[in-house]
């Protein structure tokens, strides 16, 4: 799931900047711009909180591998 955000987001900022960069040349670009922007901010959000969650997934992990050897 994470790779597949990722993926997409990336795929996305790399169509939004080349859609700013014909922004002048074409009248649908102009207008399907910030649809595209926002687009690309919520893809971002969505791929940040996977990330952030399987970070603190696998610091749980160590974190409580490390208290297990104390224990021991």
């Amino acid at each position: 799931m994470i790779a597949l955000f990722t993926i997409l987001t990336i795929v996305f900022v790399i169509g939004r900047v080349v859609m700013g960069y014909f922004v002048g040349s074409f009248e649908l670009i102009e207008k399907l711009l910030p649809a595209m922007t926002w687009i690309c901010v919520v893809l971002g959000a969505v791929a940040g909180v996977f990330v952030t969650i399987r970070i603190c997934g696998e610091i749980k992990k160590v974190v409580s591998k490390v208290k297990k050897d104390k224990d021991e």
